[in-house]
Order: structure tokens, then sequence, then C-alpha cells
């Protein structure tokens, strides 16, 4: 057990080589192991100084097995030795393993490591024991008070706990001298962070000790846990790729460190692996951050998906933010957080969060403070000449579009009755999209460009939509080819099926706030009276669980994800 300024041991089937009699062999003694091809039978001996050889447990651990995610060890590498100390196991493939032997009636143990399993298998001695070495553990100013101890290639899953105000240097007794695998420390919540308390390989000598760590690169925060089931947000399908909103407050993280915003943070996964993140905005005055983070998946109906919170230090190596959080390869084109840039100005170029790099360019911009928007920062248009726009060869649709967006609109003097939010629309063509309100229906209004031989199009309308001065709604509007959708505020408003035509494009601007109006030199009308955050681009249909978790994670007082501080 652990203990301060003493020992740290309890091994469970792992470290060999005790003093006091060991599973040994001799100078004549063999450790003989043979595999056979594919799926066969390996065997050995070995022998005990004490003389009772029988009854010993074997465990033929392979060399990558990790105890923290490997799950429960198979039964056909483990057995027990006859009267005679010599062993049997079946089954069992070709490859590297450890070799760990442990006798219950006296405790006696034997570790060999680097055992190399062919179908041509040849006799192998036993290394000799010698005195037993120790490995100092020094936590001191790590912040870290429990964890876990373990090996790779071995069973050895340690936990321990200091006591308050007490010594912070934790040492194991009765390591075996020679050449062991590493030694990794992980946090117990929430999940697994692995520091590497050793080179790749830990050489003791008889008697020595071994100084492995002076402080952990790592402080636990807490869980942020996504409740997709029955109890959270109920959705029906798995999510992937996906992007998802974590608001930082003081509770969560303490603002006061000095480093550059956002490096150090560390987000996991529960198998431990480590999670893009990206950073929108940072007030450590206000004490308060928006930050993206890369999913990999959310799965559909399970409730407790966690996601582990660390602070790194500043020679961990640790948290940078990076840009792959907003993944073009699951159809995404372009992502805009309209905060950042040059955002004072009335004509700001505002940047693309995701790799493509599109960043947009206002016109008559309205200043706006950095908190403005539902998700940090947003932009707000006048409602007489704002506008954003990108030049529209930059995006290539190939038959599918999607695009999303929170918006709030303003009333009153210079408020619009026809406003726009999305626009690529041509209307002598009949090619492009146009998704906007319409006052006559007081209706949310999809247009898109299907031309036939009558030169239609097709419009998805959400008719009756009224709304607060000043209040933030969702909107999602998508077509694949077979059915155009319209989404609000995370629900589906209204579809048309089987409608069978690819979408015709147009080389017109893409624009945000205003519409593309006809007439040479491509002028506009319609013009938004109100704020944008959030917009997004894809060239394929998100699912409806997609735009559902889009609304419940980022919707003003989300309760999702939860905050679960470390205890």
């Amino acid at each position: 057990m652990p203990r301060s300024g003493a020992c740290l041991f309890a091994l469970a089937l792992l470290l060999a080589g005790f003093l006091n009699g060991c599973l040994i062999g001799g100078p004549s003694s063999k450790d003989r192991l043979a595999g056979g091809g594919g799926m066969e039978t390996t065997g050995g001996s070995i022998y005990s100084s004490k003389g009772n050889s029988q009854g010993a447990r074997i465990r033929l651990i392979p060399a990558g097995y990790n105890p923290m995610v490997s799950g429960s060890f198979p039964d056909s590498l483990e057995t027990i030795t006859r009267a005679d100390g010599t062993f049997l196991l079946r089954n069992v493939r070709p490859g590297l393993y450890n070799l760990d032997a442990w006798q219950p009636s006296d405790g006696t143990r034997f570790f060999k490591a680097g055992i190399s399993i062919t179908v041509d298998g040849t006799a192998r001695a036993p290394d000799t024991l010698r005195e037993p070495s120790r490995i100092r553990f020094d936590l001191s100013g790590s912040g870290v008070d429990r964890g876990i101890i373990y090996q790779i290639g071995t069973t050895l899953k340690l936990g321990f706990k200091l006591e308050a105000g007490g010594d912070s240097v934790l040492i194991l007794d009765s390591v075996p001298p020679g050449t062991l695998p590493p030694f990794f420390l992980t946090d117990t919540v929430p999940y697994p962070l692995p520091v590497k308390l050793t080179g790749d390989s830990v050489r003791t000598v008889p008697g020595g000790l071994l100084n492995a760590l002076t402080r952990a690169p790592w402080e636990p925060l807490g869980t942020w846990r996504i409740d997709a089931g029955p109890t959270g947000m109920s959705l029906s399908e798995d999510v992937t790729g996906y992007p998802l909103l974590v608001r930082l407050t003081r509770e969560q993280f303490d603002f006061d460190r000095v480093r550059p915003p956002g490096e150090g943070l560390i987000f996991l996964d529960k198998a431990g692996g480590r999670l893009p993140y990206q950073i929108e905005s940072w007030d450590a005055g206000l004490g308060k951050a928006t930050v993206w983070v890369g999913t990999g998946i959310v799965k559909g109906g399970v409730d407790g998906q966690d996601i582990g919170m660390y602070w790194g230090r500043a020679d961990s190596g640790a948290g940078r933010p990076k840009p792959d959080v907003f993944d073009t390869a699951a159809g995404l084109i372009s992502a805009w957080h309209l905060i950042g840039g040059d955002t004072g100005r009335s004509d700001p170029v505002l940047p693309d969060a995701s790799p493509s790099g599109l960043a947009l360019t206002g016109k008559d911009m309205a200043p706006e403070a950095a908190d403005s928007g539902l998700i940090a920062g947003a932009q707000r248009f006048n409602g007489d000449s704002s506008l954003l726009r990108r030049n529209g060869t930059s995006f290539a649709w190939r038959g599918a579009l999607m695009v999303t967006a929170w918006f709030t609109r303003e009333f009153g003097a210079g408020a619009a009755e026809h406003y726009t939010l999305f626009s690529k629309w041509d209307q002598p063509t009949h090619s492009g999209f146009l998704l906007g309100y319409d006052s006559d229906t007081r209706g949310l209004r999809f247009t898109l460009g299907l031309p036939d031989s009558s030169d239609t199009s097709r419009v998805l309308e959400k008719r009756n939509f009224t709304f607060a001065p000043g209040e933030w709604h969702q909107v999602a509007a998508g077509y694949d080819g077979m059915r155009a959708t319209l989404y609000v505020d995370g629900v589906l408003a209204v579809q048309a099926d089987s409608v069978f035509r690819p979408l015709a494009d147009n080389a017109l601007d893409f624009l945000i706030g205003a519409r593309n109006a006809d007439g040479p030199g491509n002028p506009v009308a319609d013009f938004l009276k109100g704020r944008v955050d959030e917009a997004r681009v894809f060239r394929a249909v998100k699912s409806p669980d997609w735009v559902k978790l889009d609304f419940l994670t980022q919707k003003p007082g989300a309760v999702y994800p939860r905050w679960i501080p470390r205890p």
C-alpha cells in the first residue's frame, strides 16, 4: 500500500525476484517456452527455492497489454503448475509476452519480460535471483493526491491516495533488478491521462534507489458529461465528428493562471485519447471562455458519455488549440464564429474556423462588443446596407448543401419587411438557394434552385413564425437531391420528399444578411436588421440528431454538457 517515505507495494501478480525465497530456477533449472504454429500449446517449468513448485499461478501476458483499457485478462493465458513445476498453456498465438508467476502458499513471485513465443520455440534459462531494488516517486507540488500506478505488459493497476498534509513521496519496494517495462501514473477521475514516470524501459540495480518522478505535468479538473439517452437529449442515432461547445467559467477553471489563452487545456475521451479543441473566446478578467471540443462520436441513446478536462503545466507539452475540430472530411465547407479578426471595423474580415480558410468580408457592419452574441461575439446587421460576403466560386455544392446559424431580428425603424439570412440566389436562372423571412406569410422560407423545363424552383416555408425582438433562434436548411428540410430550434419544421433533381449552382457571391438582387453588377436587397452567430455551410446534409444536438448544447441557458467537478 502507499506510504510516505516508505513502501508502495501491493503489486498483484506482477513483480518478481523477492528476498526470502522466490519462484526461480537455480543454475541447473530451465525455463522452457516453446510455441506451435497458429493457436497451439506453450509450456515451461519453473522452480521454487522453498521447494514448493506445485500450484503456482502462471500468467503469460501480451507485451502490449494495458491494464487500464484492455479489459479482462484472457483465461487462455492463465494456468497452474503441476507438482514438478511444469505448466502448459493452450491456444497461444505466437508473439511477444511477459511471464508472471505467483505462489499463493508462500507469496513468492517471478517475472520475466520480453519472451518471444515462436513457431519453433527454444529452451530458455531464467534470470538469477538478486537483491531487489526500489523506485521513488516524488509528487511534491504536483497537485496529484490520488491516482493509479500501472505498467504496460503487466496486470499491475495499483491505486493510491495521499493523506492531506502528509509526505508526497511514494516508494515502490521489492522491484526486481534489471530491465523492466515503464511505469505509468494516471488520475482516477474522470478518465486516464497517462504520464510516463520512467523511460521506455526501467533499469534498476541490486539494492539501488531510482528517482522516477519529481512532479506530474497535469492537474485533473473534472468531467463534461454528455447525456444523449432517454434521461437527457434523447438522441436516436450516433453523431460523428461533432464539435461540442464547452462554456468555461471560474467554476471549472482558474483564469488567473498565466498562460496564453487556452494553452494547457487537455480533453480526453473515455479511453484516454486526447481530443482536439479550439478556443473561440477567452476573457480572463471576466472569468469566462468558449471552447469547441472535437468529440469523435456522440452515441445515440446513451447517457453518461464523459469527456475529462485537465490542465497541463507549462513543461508538460500538453494542450494547444488545433484547427481540426471543425473537420471538413465530414462534409463541412466552412464554420464562422463571427468573432475575431478586425471586428472593430465596419468592414471586418472574419476568419473561417475550419481548415478551408474561407474568410468572410463585411460591409457596413455595426460595431459590436466581444460578448454580444449567443456564444461569445456575433455580427450585427443594420437593416440597410450591412452584409457579409464571400466570392461564390469558393464553394462547390456537389449536389447537396446545408446551412445553419443562430439569429435574432430587431424591429422598428430600418427593419425590412423581407429579410435574408443566407443567399446565393440568381432569380433569372432559378439557381442557387435563398434562406430568409417573408413578412406577408410571417414565414421562414428556404428557396432552392431546381430548374426544370418550366424554370421553376422549390420553396419550403415555416409559416407563422413569430418571435420577440432580440430573441435567439436556430435555423438549419438542407437539400440532398431527394429531400429538402427546414429546421427551427432543433425541430424539423417542414420537408419535401422525392424532389430528385440536382441543385443548380451559380457564380454569384455567397451572402449573409442580404439577398442577391436581380440586375447587373450583383446588387443586393432584403437586408437583415439583427444579429447572426455561428454560421455553418456544409456540402452534405446533417442528420436530425446533429441539428438537435447543436440546438440543445448551444441554446440560451443550455444544460448540456453537464459539468461534474473532480471530487
